[in-house]
């Protein structure tokens, strides 16, 4: 599947879901960016993408955690060290996509 995005310079960047962000984690690959909470609000990860990952998420990121850096934009998952829409585009792209 191919997404339309603007890149950080206003130009037009496709992205390819299955080979730019990945779909499905594998067991022992890397933890999901979307999986961030088990709905205790302590950051427990409980292997499944739900509304307690959301709401952690936007807290994090309205409070400006470091924990919320998790893109430069480049949509690679890279963190750069600032809190941007950046970052909250990426988290909502693969919170929809489940990871």
């Amino acid at each position: 599947m191919n997404l339309s995005f603007v890149d950080n310079n206003g130009l037009p960047r496709d992205v390819d879901v299955d080979t730019d962000l990945g779909t499905t984690p594998t067991t022992g690959g890397p933890q999901c960016v979307a999986d961030l909470d088990d709905g205790s609000f302590t950051g427990t990860p409980d292997d499944g993408v739900t509304i307690d990952d959301l709401i952690y998420y936007l807290y994090a990121f309205e409070m400006g955690f470091a924990s919320a850096d998790v893109d430069d934009g480049s949509f690679t998952g890279t963190p750069d060290g600032g809190l941007t829409i950046d970052d909250l585009l990426y988290f909502l792209e693969r919170f929809e996509l489940g990871c």
